[in-house]
């Protein structure tokens, strides 16, 4: 095990110089098992190294040989004129409905959201499990529904009725503001 970062980086430099003069498999058998193992996937994982694989299995690691050869990061590693590695911090996210999103970096995005009357029943059923309210919700999409058909006016309080319900099961929100948008801006 290394004591300390200096130790771990001037074992890389030592593997690759093993690299370099074709004895790799020399560096190999001369230290700690876990102590190369570490070293050598460091090398891969920064593109120092390539032409060789690490595979573990219950009896210990292999190494496997397929014309080891620096990379010219590695060169750089060497010569001391690498540059840092930008490390991206890992971030989680933990989602129970994400419809219609978009995770990750994009320079540019275009989501269509429409939602027919069957893929909001089948939405309604698959979500909601209150047999009441799956009825009320129901009852919304038909009120939505006769709204639009019928070029109701909206006027305040028309879907009061359902703000409880709304409140509830916001996951519905998505497909009647893309229902009212797609029938306003027809």
């Amino acid at each position: 095990m290394f004591s300390s970062a200096q130790e771990f980086e001037d074992a890389m430099k030592m593997a690759l110089r093993n690299i370099e003069n074709g004895k790799l498999k020399q560096f190999y058998e001369t230290n700690s098992e876990q102590d190369n193992i570490d070293v050598l996937q460091k090398l891969l994982d920064l593109g120092y190294a390539t032409g060789y694989s690490l595979s573990g299995s219950l009896g210990g690691y292999m190494l496997s040989l397929n014309n080891p050869r620096i990379t010219i990061e590695g060169l750089r590693f060497l010569e001391g004129k690498h540059q840092e590695p930008l490390i991206q911090p890992i971030q989680n996210f933990h989602i129970n409905q994400a419809s219609n999103s978009m995770f990750g970096i994009q320079n540019q995005s275009t989501i269509n959201v429409t939602y027919s009357d069957e893929q909001i029943r089948d939405l309604i059923d698959s979500q909601c499990d209150n047999e009441e309210d799956r009825k009320e919700l129901h009852a919304l999409l038909e009120t939505l529904n006769a709204v639009i058909q019928n070029n109701i006016p909206v006027q305040k309080g028309t879907f009061a009725r359902f703000s409880d319900l709304i409140s509830k099961y916001s996951w519905i929100t998505s497909p009647i503001v893309a229902k009212l948008l797609e029938h306003f801006t027809k």
